[in-house]
């Protein structure tokens, strides 16, 4: 793959990927960078996310974010990043990518194990829609 295949972008994407697995962390912050012009923050966790959210002036463009990850899933991470950041695209990657889909049907979700391929393609698609996707917990 090219540098920025993913999505040509004239700035530097901020990606916020949170996922307790740091090999997981480690293989999709390696593509990021490969693929495109990304600066990707990581968190392990909901409450380290919502703190780097916190302190983080730019805006935030996509919150790539796990499910199940501790006290604060990434659903209620999402919704937290959202109150704070309405224009952040999410995507859920999850081995529990049925039950992400039951309570927010419209986000994208990305079912554990994926390929390269299939990160990368979810990441184009986020990248090309110009309005976020809402959320239920947006009302």
């Amino acid at each position: 793959m090219k540098p920025n295949e993913i999505g040509a972008v004239s700035r530097a994407v901020n990606i916020l990927l949170v996922d307790d697995d740091p090999q997981i962390r480690k293989l999709l912050t390696n593509l990021l960078k490969l693929d495109g012009n990304f600066h990707v923050m990581t968190a392990t966790s909901g409450e380290e996310a919502q703190d780097l959210s916190r302190n983080h002036s730019e805006k935030i463009d996509i919150l790539i974010t796990d499910f199940e990850m501790g006290s604060i899933n990434g659903i209620e991470l999402y919704r937290h990043i959202r109150d704070q950041r309405p224009e952040t695209a999410v995507l859920f990657i999850s081995a529990s990518a049925d039950r992400v889909r039951e309570l927010l049907p419209e986000c994208p979700v990305l079912q554990k194990p994926f390929s390269p391929r299939q990160f990368r393609a979810r990441v184009a698609e986020l990248l090309s829609t110009s309005t976020p996707v809402r959320t239920a917990g947006s009302r």
